[in-house]
């Protein structure tokens, strides 16, 4: 089943036993399903149990369009349901006869206990759709219903509830509803209704595989779908992963709405359908009030349930509720009761899951209503903001991973930042996450305690300002006190530097004050000394006065004789020295007196410069043991600077010499940037030749593709020449290699490549699959392809025309399509897929399967309206058209390889074959009503030894010749008809005997077997289809011979199927493994395929090059048709041909592989340099050493023997050049039109 649509079986009949007599609780039940006499007991063993009815009821605004406003009215009373005709097989299929129903049944689907899904085709639209019927009841519940008089209401309920289904499903039209296009019933009253096509899987398949997250995402779909439904007014009732489906691109849609009903109870009131009561739904997960009722218990509650007993099963991998095994021997009752139990009760099941989304689940799963979410939002909201919280948790997990894998010792406080950034985060996600908050306090704990060990102390209360708490306190003060001792010390330090300096200066002026006091006192005693100079001075002159007075009382004394005249002048004298003396004495108080008063004042200040002396004497004294202390320091320090002194000095020289250095490495580097200019500017001359090389480089990239491209239309493979036009359009239009190459090249690229895809296109049509099997009718109007995928086309057209856009039918069967048959009236076509046949009625497009062979069908041809059919196990049916009865059959020990008709004659012949070395090819005399067993005729006999397996068999329409290819080669046999008289009663075998005639094989124009062989109406044209991609074109003499008219190539691989699409073979279409499909007209293959290998600059290969080998054509009868010489260095002649007659086509078949020859035209021939050996290459892609004396074909110098084909197989398609590679030749390199190359 290519899509999984699922039918609840939600029926009248509903059971939860499986077909192995176990029983599956996950499969939608309802009380419906008991007998009265069983629901009576079932209803007593419950007795005394009962569920709350919840008040109120939902919070979405009803809405009541979907159910009929009329009270007690039906569906079937409100709801105008059209007629719609159903044509193929199914239940439900339409009487009328109509070429075209409505719908078109292809394959059932899906089947349930209520419904059948059929996928058919709408013929309006040309679209593929779903169909759902109401299946009819089983003959045993129809005895059971009608034995219970209830017959007529089950049918009517389950109509009611199907008409229910497609109501509600229909008005809820949202991305996550199943959409219903229709609503019809057929002639006697059958209701379906049309629904899209999903291809996808049950979510129960999946449910398992997928990660959370994506089974998260998906309930969230179901959640909007449910909210939806609810704001109209629906409960579905039936919720479970089984009921939803995930389509192939992301859809996801929720499909099984047979159980819904409105949620006001009003609404329900007026319902009719039965599936608005209560004890429907499914066991594993349903709520106690959707088993045990009462119906106004039910809301939008019940669905919440549900939504939440699947994010249970998404979280513990199981459904909510598990049962026991019941009594096998008890009745349905019990089961009743079993169930009971556990849903009424809301038994979860346990699981050794936990966490957030399991609450969540089990939240909504409470068994009162009023304590689960209160509306679907509300359940989604929960689940949203569990996933923000699985956010914070994913951070918070990060953060622990980045501390566990990081080494704090090396990786410094980075791992602390990012783990603390991360847990910040996550706290902002989810504040209410208290892992990461507590987290991010010892993270921001350690991350401080690590910035005190490192002495960080503000980057520590930086970060323990951050968080509170006794831990953050007591680190807090340890930094503050560190910080405090650390802060001491460096006050300490400078204060002690600051004393210093100020002890220093204070110092320096206490002794400038000291030395002024000293200079002061020694002023004073200067002027002591003055003033006791002075009064030594008057002292002096005192005596002087003194002595002067003796020395005049002296001469007084001796004078007194003289006279009393001098007695009055010594006297005068006297007086005056008296008054000299007093003088004196005046000057020497005056002298004493200033004296005593500089004395005095000099003793003041000295007394202050003493006062002064002593008070810096104590200061200093105070000051002494700091001062010395620091001069200890000051003295280290001195040393240090000392040290620093020398050191500078050294660095002064270091860094004299340094800048010595350094203006040789400023000349150096004005050197180096001068040769730098240069190579940059090589740099740049390089860049522009590398450019100029790259796009060398791409172009010659073109060239060889193109080159590739070329060979490959040299070789007429269209198809895998179309595919590299296109990779290198593409290519040139978007790869960064092309965008090297200006807009003008690639514009011109592009225009000539896109002429090229447009030739190719015109002679090619992709076919999407290879094409196995192809038929024309005989009007020319109808072709018929069967290809690899099963696919079955059917094209109408006019003779002499090709075909239209789109097809007139298509048909998908199983298996690949190896025949298809044509009726001559058009109307019914044969196919064989492996086992199958398969008739479809293309006039009502109505298609039926036939099974009446146990081996792969191989042949199929219609005589009147019976259809002839033979497979690989040797058995040939016939059997009626009509009634698909076998009429008779013949078992023969051949596998069947084809049939060929005598329609006039009414004779049948087959070609099989006994493994792959004998061909039998008989005939048989059908019966005039050709109902009867047929009788043998005779077999075509060959010489002894010659037969070979056949292919294909053809009989013409004259009935005159018999056209046999075989499986090993290209060789055609033309056998003619034998006239009555050379007929024998053992031997009627219609045509003439390969050992009696001999060889009557047609000239070779294919190198590989031949797959097709058809005639025009008028028997004068064959067209073949071979193996070798080619297409043959022959003429049918009046003397029943074939003559070769065209070789037409063009396929990319073998070509399975040609026919003519005109009566005068001016047109063929062939089909191949390529995927294509080509239309030819032989008299234009020349003219065409020229003017394309000319568009592709290949004109010059029909023509062979100067100086270059020619092909050799040796003809069977050994006779050379063309005179062309080689010759060695010592001009031996090795090889020689005569010229070809005019007037006769050269024979391509040249040498067999078989037997150590090459097959086909040898455009290429090279003579080793010692003139012993002689190499080939054929147009099978060999190259074939030979030995130049004895013409046998040699693998290497020792002349070993082997097979050509066996030595090289290097190239798919024709060897266009070789050489000996020098010195000594024993290499050689071959070149071929695929576009290798081998060595």
């Amino acid at each position: 089943m290519d899509s999984h649509f699922q039918e609840s079986g939600t029926a009248v009949s509903d059971t939860i036993v499986n077909d192995a007599g176990g029983h599956d609780f996950s499969k939608t039940v309802g009380m419906r399903g008991l007998s009265e006499e069983e629901l009576e007991q079932y209803e007593s063993e419950r007795s005394g149990k009962s569920t709350a009815v919840v008040e109120g009821g939902s919070n979405y605004p009803n809405s009541t369009q979907i159910w009929s406003k009329t009270s007690g009215a039906g569906l079937d009373e409100t709801l105008k349901i059209r007629s719609g005709q159903v044509s193929g097989d199914s239940h439900i299929t339409s009487e009328s006869t109509d070429d075209k129903a409505d719908y078109q049944i292809v394959e059932k689907l899906a089947e349930g206990g209520m419904g059948t899904i059929y996928v058919a085709s709408q013929t309006s639209l040309d679209r593929e759709i779903a169909i759902k019927t109401l299946k009819p009841l089983k003959p045993r519940e129809q005895k059971t219903y009608q034995s219970q008089g209830r017959l007529g209401q089950v049918a009517k309920q389950r109509r009611e509830m199907f008409l229910s289904e497609a109501l509600v499903t229909a008005n809820l039209v949202h991305p996550h509803i199943i959409p219903i296009h229709d609503l019809c019933e057929t002639d006697d009253a059958a209701p379906f209704y049309v629904m899209k096509r999903v291809r996808g899987i049950p979510w129960d398949e999946k449910i398992t595989e997928m990660t959370q997250e994506e089974n998260l995402e998906v309930l969230h779909k179901i959640c909007d779908a449910m909210a939806y439904a609810h704001h109209n007014g629906v409960i579905n009732r039936d919720l479970k992963p089984e009921n939803i489906m995930l389509g192939e691109f992301g859809e996801v849609l929720v499909l099984d709405w047979g159980l819904a009903i409105p949620s006001s109870v009003s609404d329900r009131q007026r319902f009719a359908s039965p599936s608005a009561a209560f004890g429907a739904g499914t066991p594993a997960y349903m709520s106690p009030e959707l088993w045990a009722g009462p119906a106004d218990a039910i809301g939008t509650w019940s669905d919440i349930y549900l939504l939440g007993a699947i994010l249970f099963e998404v979280v513990a991998g199981f459904a909510p509720h598990a049962f026991p095994d019941p009594d096998p021997d008890a009745g349905a009752s019990a089961l009743w009761v079993i169930i009971d139990n556990v849903v009424r009760e809301n038994t979860i099941r346990e699981t050794d899951v936990a966490g957030e989304l399991l609450d969540i689940a089990l939240r909504a799963m409470a068994a009162e209503p009023q304590e689960r979410y209160s509306s679907v939002l509300e359940f989604q909201e929960a689940i949203r903001n569990y996933e923000h919280h699985e956010e914070s948790r994913r951070l918070a997990d990060r953060a622990a991973e980045t501390l566990h894998d990081s080494n704090s010792d090396q990786n410094g406080y980075e791992p602390f930042q990012k783990a603390a950034a991360l847990y910040e985060e996550s706290c902002n996600v989810w504040t209410e996450n208290s892992d990461a908050r507590n987290s991010l306090r010892e993270t921001r704990l350690a991350y401080a305690r690590m910035a005190q060990e490192k002495g960080d102390y503000d980057l520590g209360l930086q970060i323990a300002a951050l968080e509170q708490g006794e831990s953050f306190t007591s680190l807090s003060s340890k930094l503050k006190q560190s910080k405090t001792v650390r802060n001491a010390l460096k006050y300490a330090t400078v204060l002690a530097v600051l004393v210093i300096v100020i002890v220093g200066a204070y110092s320096y002026q206490q002794y400038q004050e000291i030395e002024a006091a000293n200079g002061t006192i020694g002023e004073l005693n200067n002027t002591l000394v003055e003033t006791n100079q002075k009064i030594e001075d008057a002292e002096l002159l005192v005596d002087e006065a003194v002595s002067k007075a003796e020395v005049a009382k002296s001469d007084a004394a001796r004078a007194t004789s003289d006279a009393e005249k001098a007695t009055r002048d010594a006297e005068t004298k006297v007086a005056m020295a008296k008054q000299q003396v007093s003088d004196a004495e005046n000057r020497v108080m005056d002298a004493e007196q200033e004296a005593q008063e500089k004395v005095k004042e000099a003793a003041v200040k000295v007394a202050d410069a003493k006062k002064l002396q002593e008070k810096v004497e104590a200061e200093l004294t105070a000051k002494e043991k700091e001062l010395l202390q620091e001069g200890m320091k000051l003295k280290t320090a001195q040393a240090d600077l000392e040290k620093s002194k020398t050191e500078l000095k050294q660095s002064k020289k270091e860094v004299a010499d340094s800048r010595a250095e350094l203006k040789k490495s400023v000349a150096d580097l004005e050197k180096s940037e001068t040769d730098l200019k240069a190579s940059v500017a090589e740099v740049e001359r390089s860049k522009k030749l590398v450019e100029d090389l790259e796009k060398q480089r791409v172009r010659g990239d073109y060239v060889v593709r193109n080159a590739a491209i070329a060979s490959l239309i040299r070789n007429s493979d269209y198809t895998t020449a179309l595919t590299r036009v296109n990779a290198l359009l593409d290519a040139v239009r978007t790869e960064p290699d092309f965008q090297l190459l200006s807009e003008d090249d690639r514009n011109e690229y592009m225009q000539e490549l896109e002429a090229r895809q447009n030739q190719l296109r015109r002679l090619t049509r992709n076919v999407g699959s290879p094409i196995q099997s192809q038929a024309v009718s005989d009007s020319g109007r109808i072709l018929v392809w069967g290809d690899s995928e099963g696919r079955i086309t059917v094209w109408k057209t006019e003779p002499g025309q090709t075909l239209p856009e789109n097809p007139f039918r298509e048909l998908k069967v199983e298996g690949h399509v190896s025949q298809v048959h044509i009726t001559s009236d058009e109307k019914t076509l044969l196919a064989a897929a492996g086992r199958t046949l398969h008739v479809w009625n293309l006039s009502t497009n109505t298609h039926s399967a036939v099974d009446h062979h146990t081996a792969d069908v191989t042949a199929i041809c219609l005589q009147s309206d019976v259809v002839i059919s033979g497979d690989t196990a040797g058995q040939i049916y016939g059997w009626d058209l009509v009634s698909r009865e076998i009429l008779w059959s013949v078992r023969i020990s051949a596998a069947i390889r084809d049939f060929a008709l005598m329609p006039e004659a009414n004779i049948l012949l087959y070609a099989g074959s006994r493994g792959d070395t004998s061909s039998d090819v008989l005939a048989y005399q059908l019966s005039e009503n050709n109902r009867d067993r047929p009788q043998r005729l005779g077999q075509l006999r060959f010489p002894r030894g010659q037969s070979q397996p056949p292919r294909k068999i053809q009989v013409s329409p004259d009935e005159r010749i018999l056209v046999l290819s075989n499986s090993r080669n290209g060789s055609l046999l033309v056998l003619q008809r034998r006239t009555e008289d050379s007929l024998s009663n053992r031997d009627r075998f219609p045509f003439e005997h390969v050992v009696d005639s001999g060889t009557q094989s047609a000239p070779r124009m294919h190198l590989r077997p031949v797959n097709d062989i058809q005639f025009t109406p008028n028997s004068e044209h064959v067209v073949t289809a071979s193996d070798d991609r080619s297409v043959g074109v022959w003429r049918v003499t009046d003397g029943a011979q074939l003559i070769a008219v065209k070789r037409m190539e063009g396929h990319g691989a073998r070509v399975n199927s040609a026919s003519f699409l005109s009566n005068d073979g001016s047109l063929v279409i062939s089909a191949g493994a390529d995927r294509l499909c080509r239309f030819w007209r032989p008299e234009n293959y020349d003219q065409n395929r020229r003017a394309l290998e000319r568009s592709f600059g290949l004109e010059d290969l029909h023509a062979p090059q100067q100086g270059k080998s020619l092909p050799q054509q040796q003809p069977r009868d050994g006779t050379p048709n063309e005179t062309v010489s080689q010759v060695t260095e010592s001009h031996q002649y090795l090889l020689t041909a005569l010229p070809n007659p005019a007037d006769e086509e050269p024979d391509y078949q040249i040498l067999n592989a078989e037997q150590q020859r090459q097959r086909g035209a040898l455009p290429t021939l090279q003579i080793s340099p010692d003139g012993q050996f002689v190499v080939t290459g054929a147009a099978d892609g060999t190259a074939v050493l030979w030995e130049a004396k004895t013409g046998k074909a040699v693998a290497g110098v020792k002349a070993k023997r082997r097979s050509a084909i066996d030595f090289e197989e290097g190239h798919d398609f024709n060897v266009s050049r070789l050489q000996f590679v020098p010195p000594d030749g024993r290499f050689m390199l071959t070149t071929g039109y695929d576009g290798n190359l081998c060595l």
